[in-house]
């Protein structure tokens, strides 16, 4: 009985799946979360997708609140919105059409912000999004689960909205990569974890990211009025190793890594 039960919890997460393999010694993933469009600096989210193209194996999942969207329940002031809800949606498809088109967008995920609109009027703008851009199974709903291939090296993670800010509130994931989205916070947190070769029977130690993504958003008016403290627009690109027995991560800020492929990093 437990296990049927079990097995029922297994189908409800085959939805929120994206799967993704990459022929390379290095492979780069990108989460761009919160950038609320219509209330973001749009010009550094282009440069940023203008950066990725340069980049080869760099493959990019758009996270939630993708747009601002604000309606009545909203904290927001309509009168801040630099477009309106309908140009919000066509603004960020046009910001992701090279991404999509140059098939680095792998995926899509939802935000409270367009929940807001989908409880108010059962319009999806996420789905609307990955239809406009054109494939509605980019929409991966409310959180997604990756298993990324790099060679043979497998990494798996999830990105998900909402939820704490506890260190450990998604540690049942078991993930190599959490994004945390929602806060804004822009904050790395490395751990140890000891995992198992099951084949071999030995441990493994590895070292996992918890990842609080960043936003395109700069400092609304409710940010201030409330106290929220500043924070400096961007986003994280995560490096992934597929040299044979050299499994690892590295993570980069946007800024940081812009920088040293400026210098001649090898990628």
């Amino acid at each position: 009985m437990l296990i049927e039960k079990e097995k029922l919890l297994e189908k409800e997460l085959m939805g929120h799946i994206i799967r993704h393999r990459v022929e390379a010694d290095k492979a780069y993933l990108v989460v761009l979360s919160d950038v609320h469009t219509g209330l973001n600096d749009r010009t550094s989210l282009q440069k940023t997708v203008e950066f990725i193209l340069t980049v080869p194996n760099v493959y990019v999942i758009l996270g939630g609140d993708s747009t601002n969207t604000i309606t009545r329940n909203s904290k927001g002031n309509v009168l801040e919105e630099k477009l309106s809800g309908d140009k919000q949606l066509y603004a960020i498809v046009e910001d992701m059409k090279p991404l999509y088109e140059a098939g680095r967008l792998i995926g899509i995920c939802s935000g409270n912000h367009p929940k807001r609109v989908q409880d108010e009027t059962f319009i999806n703008t996420e789905m609307i999004i990955a239809t406009l851009l054109g494939n509605p199974k980019l929409y991966m709903g409310s959180m997604c689960l990756f298993y990324i291939n790099v060679n043979k090296n497998c990494y798996v993670g999830g990105v998900i909205h909402k939820g704490s800010k506890q260190e450990n509130y998604f540690e049942y994931l078991h993930a190599d990569l959490v994004f945390r989205e929602h806060f804004h916070l822009n904050k790395v947190i490395p751990k140890i974890i000891i995992d198992h070769n099951r084949t071999n029977k030995k441990p493994i130690v590895k070292t996992v990211y918890d990842i609080f993504a960043g936003s395109y958003q700069i400092y609304p008016d409710y940010g201030k009025s409330s106290g929220y403290r500043p924070l400096i627009p961007g986003t994280h690109f995560v490096e992934l190793s597929g040299v044979k027995e050299k499994w690892g991560m590295k993570v980069f800020t946007d800024n940081d890594f812009y920088d040293i492929v400026k210098n001649g990093y090898k990628v």
